[in-house]
């Protein structure tokens, strides 16, 4: 169960407010909690960061797609994720989850641990390729299944302004299901406007199991028209989704801050 805290509404809307200016319910559903196409990038040996994702149904479905499920309707989901660069190719991270529904209540919604393998961008032009690997442990009341795992190959190319993203995800429930994997493709092309931000379009999707794949009003497909601030003091990257599916909810904002933290120092 999902804990919950009693935020007083007061308190609940400084949050939301903070929260804005610092910056699966079904077998086929897209995670809430990280609405994001992964590039090649990680943190420097030793480099510490912390991201804030949040993101707004605006519209959903209203009506649970299982018992004790909070439907998804005007929920906000908050993920603190603090990483931790290791070597060239190495980055660990985590993900603390929350959820503040449009009554105030906020819920502890589980966390996840990761790693994250790149092959070094200087190592080609053009090309970024990268796998991230994560567990994790989700309260009932926002996915079905406790205990999942995610494989999610990173493959990219950049040239020019130009910048194309595709992360193939497969999705195992750890503690439910046929040990069959959902189908989670990812998808981002970017344009460098060349005056500090990007702009482009990203797609997410749960195109189902791969032994029974659904029909396709029953999948979820989302497209986000985003953008992103470039070599900045922060990471930046905002998005309006609209769900072009039955299955899907109809309308999501998304916002992702990220800055890199002090590296610890060297005793002399």
């Amino acid at each position: 169960m999902a804990k919950r805290f009693g935020l007083h509404p007061f308190q609940a809307a400084l949050m939301l407010v903070a929260t804005n200016i610092l910056v699966h319910t079904s077998a086929q559903a897209i995670d809430a909690f990280e609405i994001e196409v992964y590039d090649a990038a990680i943190n420097e040996p030793l480099q510490p960061s912390l991201e804030l994702h949040y993101n707004n149904v605006l519209e959903g479905h209203t009506v649970p797609e299982y018992p004790n499920e909070i439907p998804p309707d005007h929920l906000n989901h908050l993920t603190f994720e603090p990483a931790l660069g290791i070597t060239r190719y190495l980055e660990v991270g985590s993900y603390l989850q929350f959820v503040i529904d449009s009554h105030g209540e906020a819920y502890w919604a589980g966390a996840k641990l990761r790693t994250k393998w790149v092959v070094p961008e200087d190592t080609w032009q053009h090309w970024r390729l990268g796998v991230n690997f994560e567990v994790s442990r989700i309260s009932h009341e926002f996915e079905p299944d406790a205990w999942s795992s995610e494989v999610r190959p990173i493959v990219g190319y950049e040239t020019g302004r130009w910048a194309y993203y595709v992360n193939p995800i497969l999705d195992w429930s750890l503690s439910g299901g046929n040990g069959v994997p959902d189908f989670e493709p990812a998808a981002k092309i970017r344009w460098d406007t060349g005056i500090g931000f990007g702009i482009g379009l990203e797609y997410y999707g749960d195109i189902g199991q791969l032994n029974a794949v659904p029909a396709v009003s029953q999948q979820q497909h989302y497209l986000f028209v985003a953008g992103d601030l470039l070599n900045g003091p922060l990471e930046l990257n905002l998005g309006l989704g609209y769900g072009l599916t039955n299955a899907s909810n109809r309308w999501v904002i998304k916002l992702i801050l990220g800055k890199a933290l002090p590296r610890p120092r060297r005793s002399p």
